[in-house]
């Protein structure tokens, strides 16, 4: 997809599937737009991350998303990027 636009859209689409079997399917793309080079494709894929660790939380462990976040959070630039992550993981922290 060449549009930032397209793929932070799918990004959102996919973190309002609420089916437990789906979200398998979603990893990858989630892993691949969480490493996106437009920081508001990024910042969409990181608000994603807690819609898909409520429904399984295992998958969202088992594929490394929780370090790739940590290692977002200390090399990633955008301000807005950075502020989502600290989102992020405020409600991760509350789910856990």
């Amino acid at each position: 997809m060449s549009s930032p636009l397209i793929r932070a859209l799918a990004v959102r689409t996919m973190g309002y599937i609420r089916v437990k079997r789906i979200n398998e399917y979603l990893i990858e793309p989630l892993k691949e737009l969480l490493n996106d080079e437009d920081p508001y494709v990024k910042k969409t894929a990181v608000l994603c991350v807690p819609k898909v660790y409520e429904i399984t939380p295992d998958l969202i462990e088992k594929h490394g998303i929780i370090n790739t976040l940590q290692k977002m959070l200390v090399k990633e630039g955008n301000t807005l990027v950075v502020s989502n992550l600290v989102a992020c993981f405020q409600e991760l922290s509350e789910m856990r």
